[in-house]
C-alpha cells in the first residue's frame, strides 16, 4: 500500500491516472507497464501491505516473460527509436479528424455538390470508420500513455473524445485499462467479456444453454449494431453507480462531471440538433444518416474487437478460488488474443493496429507504430518457449472464427 499524495506532483504520467487508480489494487497494471526499477522509486512511499486483494494476483514473471521484455527493450536500444513517439503516427491522427469534418460537411452542409445514393452511402461508411479511427488513434493510445511522453496530451485527447464521440474517457479508462487489459478473458472480471450463466450470447460451455442460443450466430451480429448506443447508456449508468461491472470508479470531480455531461450534450447537438435546425438537409435525412452511421460504427468496432478475443481457439481464464493465478500474465495475454493480417498495411491502418492485438496486450505502453516490428520478436520468442501465437491471414478469417464460435456454442448443449 502506497501513499502517493506527494509523488503525484512529480509522477511522469501525470496526476489524472494516479487519481483514477487510487484506492484500488493496481499491482498488475503497475508491474506490466513499468520497468521494475519503478518499485525502488515507490519504496519510500510505502505505508503498509494489502491483506486482501480485489482480484487474484499473478506470480512473478517467468523466464519467458523476462526474456521477451528484455529482447524488446534491447530492440529499441539498438534502433534508437522512441517507443512512445513516431512522427507518422501523429500524421495518422489527423486522418480521422479530416474524415469526420469532411464527411460531416458533405452529408449535411454541402449545397453545391449533389451526392448520389451510392456516394452518400460510401460517405457515411467513411464517416463511421473515421469515428472508429478517432477512437483507436486518439483515446485508445492516449489511455495507454503510448502516444508521446506528455500526460497533458493524453488528458487533452481524452477530453476531446467526450465531445467528438459522446463517450466518457474516464469510463473507458476504467473498463479498458483497469479492467480488460490486466484481466483479459478472465471470467467475471474482464468487463469487456460477458460470460454470465445466462447472457444475451453464449461463448463458453460453462454458460447455461438456452434454445435461443441456437440462432445467436444470426441475431448477435444484428445486435452488435446497437453497440454505440448501449455504450453511451453504460457510460451514464457507470457514472451514477460509480462502477463498471467489477471495476469501481472513484467519485468524479466537478470538472470531470462537467466534461462527462457536456460531452454528451455537445455530441447530440452537433450530430443532430444543429443540422436539423440550420443545415439545408431535411430532418429525415439528418436522423437517418445519424442512425446509419452509428450502426456502421457499431459493426466496425464490434467485429474488430470480437475477432481479437472472442474466437474458438483462445484461452478463457477461470479465476482461482484461492491463491494466485497459476499462469504467467504475459503468457495469458498471448493465449487470450488472436492477431490477423500481419504484413498488410491497409489492415493495420484501418484497424488502428488492432490486428496486432497480441503485441498490444503484452506491450500496451508502446506506440502502435512499432507493433509490426515487435511482432517478429514476440513470435520467435513464443516458438522458442513452445507458446502458441495465434494469427490469421486476414480480418475476414478472424471474423469467421468469431461467427463460427457463436454458431458452435449456440448448437452445443453440453456443459
Amino acid at each position: 500500500v502506497y501513499d502517493l499524495t506527494e509523488f503525484q506532483k512529480i509522477h511522469p504520467g501525470g496526476i489524472s491516472r494516479l487519481r483514477m487508480s487510487a484506492g484500488r489494487d493496481v499491482t498488475v497494471l503497475l508491474e506490466t507497464t513499468h520497468d521494475h526499477s519503478v518499485l525502488e522509486v515507490l519504496r519510500r512511499y510505502r505505508v503498509g501491505s494489502l491483506r486482501v486483494a480485489e482480484h487474484p494476483i499473478f506470480n512473478q514473471p517467468n523466464e519467458f516473460a523476462l526474456t521477451l521484455r528484455r529482447r524488446v527493450k534491447e530492440h529499441f536500444k539498438t534502433t534508437g527509436q522512441d517507443p512512445k513517439y513516431s512522427p507518422d503516427i501523429l500524421i495518422r491522427c489527423l486522418v480521422p479528424i479530416f474524415g469526420i469534418g469532411g464527411c460531416y460537411y458533405l452529408l449535411y452542409w454541402n449545397s453545391t455538390v449533389r451526392l448520389s445514393t451510392i456516394k452518400t452511402l460510401i460517405t457515411m461508411v467513411v464517416w463511421s470508420w473515421s469515428y472508429f479511427a478517432f477512437t483507436t488513434y486518439w483515446v485508445h493510445d492516449a489511455s495507454h500513455a503510448s502516444l508521446t511522453h506528455n500526460p497533458r496530451v493524453w488528458d487533452a485527447m481524452g477530453t476531446v473524445y467526450n465531445f467528438v464521440m459522446g463517450f466518457s474517457d474516464i469510463v473507458w479508462f476504467h473498463r479498458h485499462v483497469l479492467g480488460h487489459h490486466p484481466y483479459t478473458n478472465v471470467q467475471g472480471v474482464d468487463p469487456d467479456i460477458s460470460v454470465e450463466p445466462f447472457s444475451i450470447t453464449r461463448f463458453l460451455p460453462s454458460q447455461k444453454w438456452s434454445p435461443i442460443y441456437s440462432i445467436q450466430h444470426i441475431y448477435a451480429p444484428i445486435l452488435y449494431s446497437l453497440l454505440t448506443h448501449f455504450s453511451k447508456l453504460q457510460d451514464i449508468l457507470a457514472c451514477l453507480r460509480q462502477s463498471t461491472d467489477m471495476i469501481p470508479i472513484n467519485p468524479l470531480s466537478r470538472s470531470q462531471l462537467f466534461v462527462f455531461w457536456a460531452g454528451k450534450v455537445f455530441f447530440f447537438t452537433y450530430r443532430c440538433l444543429l443540422p436539423i435546425i440550420f443545415s439545408p438537409s431535411s430532418t429525415a435525412r439528418v436522423i437517418s444518416t445519424f442512425l446509419f452511421s452509428e450502426i456502421m460504427l457499431s459493426w466496425i468496432a464490434a467485429f474488430v474487437f470480437e475477432s481479437n478475443h472472442v474466437v474458438g481457439d483462445v484461452l478463457w481464464v477461470q479465476p482461482p478460488k484461492e491463491g494466485n493465478f497459476t499462469i504467467d500474465w504475459v503468457q495469458m495475454q498471448i493465449e487470450t488474443a488472436q492477431d490477423y493480417g500481419h504484413g498488410s498495411w491497409i489492415t493495420t491502418f484501418l484497424t488502428g493496429s488492432l490486428n496486432y492485438q497480441v503485441v498490444h496486450h503484452v506491450f500496451p505502453q508502446i506506440n502502435q507504430k512499432y507493433y509490426p516490428e515487435i511482432a517478429d520478436i514476440v513470435r520467435s520468442t513464443c516458438r522458442e518457449f513452445g507458446i502458441k501465437y495465434r494469427v490469421r491471414d486476414s480480418f475476414f478469417q478472424a471474423l469467421g472464427d468469431h461467427l463460427l464460435l457463436l454458431k458452435r456454442m449456440g448448437l452445443d448443449k453440453k456443459p
